[in-house]
């Protein structure tokens, strides 16, 4: 677990990302957030602008993590199944 300090305050998050490294991750950052989510993954992506890795963020609520862990076929389930 990390911590985020952007406008939102600093919040517990949990990053997954399941691409090797010489790919693009998409990382999925789950965190409460307030305001908008896509916002929220801009501003990672600028406090990380300096990685090496090739990186995409997406944001999600901890409800709407819940809401899709069990659909086949997402980001989501993949993360809740290996972590």
């Amino acid at each position: 677990m990390s911590s985020f300090q952007g406008s939102c305050g600093i919040l517990p998050v949990f990053f997954y990302s399941s691409a090797p490294l010489s790919q693009n991750h998409n990382t999925l950052v789950v965190m409460e957030v307030k305001g908008s989510a896509r916002q929220t993954a801009n501003e990672i992506d600028l406090l990380m602008a300096d990685r090496i890795i090739p990186m995409d963020f997406i944001v999600l609520t901890p409800e709407q993590y819940e809401q899709q862990k069990d659909i086949i076929g997402t980001m989501v389930r993949e993360a809740d199944r290996e972590g």
